[in-house]
């Protein structure tokens, strides 16, 4: 599953051999800052993709307040006119409106639900979530005993960057410059540079993931998708690094 900042982004992901595509409008979805998508862009998309076998996933995964309900609704009516694969949701009152007025569009919990465990997951389930999307900071172990406890369709990062803070849970870039991740406006105050002790330093910038030594395993441990980040990465980027990952899980299909 590959991400999808742009059309160009999108482009290269399809001609890469991405099975999938996450990508977002202007408002509603964790990544603002990136290029996106108008809704001309959305309708060429959904169209190509579809022709191909391919999925399109509409990420909608920010914080909703009411006076922003109606533009919410406009988007919906857009994914279900597009016959969207899945809306990517962290807000509960988006996931309830997706349940009760479009119950053909399967409803994914974004990573920003921070789901770290079989009871969370049992309790979405319950709520009609059909994939849940894994927080980066579950281990191996962790990954397994939710899979094999709550009975879901589960999506894990495997490439990409990391975030110091529990996914959902970081408010430094809301503290600090008044711009919220779960308004999808982080500013990533973890990339910054600090200075103590008349040194300079990165403190909470965490290396990249790369999760291909681990690919077999987290095949293995039951996930339904293999997802790499990059919403704010250039199509170059997103082109190679889904290369890699196709090139990387065709050579394993007679290991699993």
């Amino acid at each position: 599953m590959a991400p999808a900042g742009s059309i160009e982004a999108f482009h290269a992901a399809m001609e890469a051999g991405a099975d999938a595509c996450y990508l977002g409008l202007g408002d509603f979805n964790a990544r603002k800052r990136a290029k996106n998508f108008t809704e001309e862009d959305l309708r060429l998309a959904a169209a190509f993709a579809h022709l191909r076998g391919k999925k399109i996933y509409i990420a909608a995964n920010t914080l909703v307040f009411d006076r922003e309900l109606p533009a919410l609704l406009d988007l919906l009516d857009l994914a279900a006119d597009i016959r969207a694969d899945g809306v990517i949701v962290q807000d509960l009152g988006v996931l309830s409106l997706l349940r009760k007025y479009y119950p053909d569009i399967p409803v994914h919990a974004s990573t920003q639900m921070f789901c770290h465990n079989s009871l969370h997951a049992a309790f979405l389930v319950k709520r009609g979530v059909s994939r849940i999307i894994l927080p980066r900071e579950l281990s191996l172990d962790e990954i397994r005993a939710v899979t094999a406890r709550t009975p879901c369709e589960y999506e894990v990062f495997v490439h990409g960057a990391m975030c110091f803070s529990f996914s959902g849970c970081c408010l430094a870039s809301s503290h600090l410059f008044g711009d919220s991740g779960n308004r999808g406006r982080c500013r990533q105050a973890c990339r910054f540079a600090f200075r103590s002790g008349g040194r300079t330093s990165h403190p909470f910038s965490m290396r990249d993931l790369d999760a291909r030594p681990l690919a077999i395993e987290l095949v293995r441990s039951g996930v339904a998708a293999l997802k790499i980040e990059g919403r704010l990465k250039p199509a170059e980027y997103v082109r190679d690094t889904v290369s890699a990952w196709r090139g990387l899980l065709d050579s394993m299909k007679t290991q699993t």
